[in-house]
């Protein structure tokens, strides 16, 4: 794992062919921290399987994760900070957006070659990077988080408060264009199968309103696994990835 040399708002890592390359196709990647997503398994199993590939696959640290904290209290601190200061959430994405944007200005990112993709509360990063940039075309989430009141988390926060514009459903717009993807257990108790499965219906919806006749929109549904269904396989983790290299015409 490497870290990009740019001077940006979030420390950017990755995996893959050095920068000295030249450009490759590449995939945007947010699980955990940096670390957990390119090299800790099961959470890196997409990077694994994107090896072979000449791919570079780019990582930072999501808010609360990396640094010794413990990622399973991560969201805990993100509804406290959320309560404290209600932008907190727009404000990491906004810092994300920035150091993506420098990516591409510093021609490390390729647009048109890039995919973003995400597990849990990383797909619902993921699915805000792509809707917020027309040069990322492609875009897989791994049993995402779609409304953030579904997290165990952020129940008890007051009724029509702002972290309701951040429901993943408000992207349809931005997103019914793209090539999409996301993979869920029939029984996420976590996340909610059943809004997963809005989110995925409301951007083929906006593609058919918009006169896309097939939206590229898809949703794979397995049986769940793990803790609260919320586990994702192997299998999925490969599914996911082989779709990525068709998708970036690596295969």
């Amino acid at each position: 794992m490497q870290t990009v040399p740019l001077s940006t708002p979030l420390t950017v890592s990755y995996v893959g062919p050095s920068l000295e390359s030249g450009p490759l196709p590449s995939l945007l990647y947010f699980a955990l921290s940096a670390q957990e997503s390119l090299r800790t398994d099961p959470f890196h199993q997409p990077a694994l399987f994107l090896e072979k590939h000449p791919i570079r696959v780019f990582s930072v640290d999501l808010p609360y994760h990396g640094g010794g904290l413990l990622a399973t209290e991560a969201l805990d601190r993100w509804a406290e900070e959320t309560l404290r200061k209600e932008s907190f959430l727009s404000d990491f994405l906004h810092s994300l957006g920035l150091t993506i944007q420098q990516l591409f200005l510093a021609q490390i990112l390729t647009p048109g070659q890039t995919a973003v993709a995400g597990l849990s509360r990383g797909g619902w990063i993921a699915s805000h990077i792509a809707a917020a940039f027309e040069e990322i075309p492609i875009l897989l989430a791994f049993a995402p988080l779609t409304r953030l009141r579904d997290a165990k988390e952020f129940q008890g926060f007051p009724p029509s408060h702002p972290i309701d514009d951040l429901d993943l459903i408000h992207l349809s717009s931005k997103l019914f264009r793209k090539k999409v993807r996301a993979h869920i257990g029939n029984l996420d108790t976590r996340v909610n199968t059943d809004a997963c499965y809005a989110w995925i219906r409301s951007i083929a919806l906006t593609g058919w309103e918009n006169k896309v006749r097939s939206p590229a929109v898809e949703l794979c549904i397995k049986p769940s696994i793990g803790y609260q269904g919320h586990g994702t396989s192997k299998e999925s983790f490969e599914e996911g990835a082989l779709w990525i290299a068709k998708a970036l015409s690596l295969l």
